[in-house]
């Protein structure tokens, strides 16, 4: 198969790869769209990163941002059907440690992630763990669904918050993540939303044009003072 291989900063490469075979509990999917994330292009320039590691590049796809089609099943799967639309979850706890057993599995000590150590969505194909992989509507494309990870991170935010009707939410940064918050708080029933970027006035129109109220140029304007 092929696959974009990062070999060191800036040299990613799409070669033939060795195909994959999915191990016991674990899918094969054909990769329908890969999101390029701001920690992929990190690692294009500087390496994969973790605390107290120097930067590695373990020679596998990026890609954690990722939907596909199932093709194949590996010993075990029963909940997944070949032909199965999915959104794949890259965060890979080993499922028999403390912190797994509890949902945290972002914790566990053995981890792995796809697009990191594991083999992501910058190619063909990707295995995963079938719980990893979640059925798509038919609604939802794969260019879509590769992006529900950033709007999980944007939901859960406001979870926390929280935010309801009638709020007033001010947003600071204009990447995906901020954009994604500023259409959650509209669907959260925000009375107003304003979001506060920097020098460049692509992204602010962009919030914009995804229902933001109002757009606060930091680089010109005191955002506090804008806002109060």
């Amino acid at each position: 198969m092929k696959a974009a291989v990062l070999y060191s900063p800036t040299d990613i490469r799409v070669e033939e790869v060795p195909d994959l075979t999915p191990g016991p509990g674990e899918v094969l999917c054909r990769v329908g769209a890969a999101g390029i994330c701001g920690s992929d292009l990190h690692a294009y320039r500087l390496g994969h990163h973790a605390p107290g590691r120097p930067a590695s590049y373990p020679r596998v796809a990026p890609g954690h941002e990722l939907a596909g089609t199932v093709v194949a099943l590996g010993p075990g799967v029963t909940t997944l059907r070949v032909g199965d639309r999915v959104g794949i979850e890259p965060l890979c706890g080993c499922a028999a440690c403390e912190w797994c057993a509890v949902g945290q599995y972002h914790l566990c000590p053995k981890l792995e992630h796809i697009g990191g150590a594991r083999s992501g969505g910058f190619a063909e194909y990707v295995v995963a763990p079938a719980t990893k992989c979640y059925r798509l509507p038919d609604h939802i494309s794969f260019e879509e669904a590769a992006t529900l990870d950033c709007a999980a991170v944007a939901v859960h935010a406001l979870q926390r918050v929280p935010v309801g009707p009638g709020d007033t939410v001010v947003v600071f940064g204009t990447g995906a993540i901020g954009l994604y918050m500023a259409q959650v708080a509209r669907v959260a029933g925000a009375r107003q939303v304003i979001v506060v970027g920097g020098h460049r006035q692509r992204p602010l129109a962009v919030a914009r044009e995804l229902g933001a109220h109002q757009t606060i140029n930091a680089s010109q304007t005191d955002p506090v003072a804008a806002v109060l």
